[in-house]
């Protein structure tokens, strides 16, 4: 994932439906925002009713103020 992020010119989209971001992947979005400020980081996830994974959407949610301060895209499934 860091070589991926690192190396990223316009956009990163990344899926997953049980995303949880470490304080790892945020210093990785730091410092992809301080080299590369104009590329995007575009997450598509699971919403809270549409995934079967409870503890693991509690660990997102706790993080995702914080990713939208960063200016990460988050895009919630909803089916």
């Amino acid at each position: 994932l860091f070589e991926v992020l690192n190396s990223a010119q316009n956009f990163v989209i990344m899926e997953t439906a049980y995303f949880v971001p470490t304080p790892k992947f945020f210093n990785m979005v730091k410092n992809l925002q301080r080299k590369n400020p104009n590329v995007q980081i575009i997450v598509l996830t699971n919403s809270a009713v549409s995934t079967n994974g409870a503890l693991a959407h509690g660990g997102y949610m706790r993080y995702r103020d914080e990713l939208l301060k960063h200016h990460v895209i988050i895009y919630e499934y909803k089916g």
